[in-house]
């Protein structure tokens, strides 16, 4: 066994860590712009599902807080999400949280904070991991 300096709790395949993608779910028949869940998994039997591969991208440097997700993109009266980014930021690191083994959930999370000289950005992006519970993420 090799020795590491950080320890990833969550990884996915054969990468030593969990790849910061997630998948909006929705149904079609409802008509709620703000109804959404959020997936660390592609749903299998979903019917209307929106992949976001760039959510650490668009929290840090997205020059828009909100994107929407059309059903159907050749219709103009489809249904539609509206998805903010703090919302979805949120919402991936609550299902990050609860896919942790049971054994360090109550435990003090520590999140690596990416070099940030921008002060609005970096404010953005510590704002959105404190929003958790304070005993969440440091």
């Amino acid at each position: 066994m090799t020795n590491r300096a950080f320890k990833f709790l969550l990884q996915k395949d054969t990468h030593p860590f969990r790849p910061s993608t997630c998948f909006i779910v929705a149904d079609p028949k409802i008509n709620d712009r703000k109804l959404w869940t959020l997936e660390l998994e592609r749903p299998a039997d979903a019917e209307w599902v929106f992949q976001i591969d760039d959510i650490k991208d668009w929290m840090l440097h997205g020059n828009k807080p909100v994107r929407q997700m059309f059903y159907d993109t050749q219709n103009p009266l489809t249904p539609y999400r509206e998805l903010d980014r703090d919302e979805v930021y949120r919402e991936y690191l609550r299902k990050i949280l609860e896919k942790l083994p049971a054994q360090y959930r109550q435990r003090r999370k520590y999140a690596l904070m990416p070099s940030i000289g921008d002060d609005k950005t970096r404010t953005l992006y510590s704002s959105g991991s404190n929003s958790l519970p304070s005993s969440s993420i440091r």
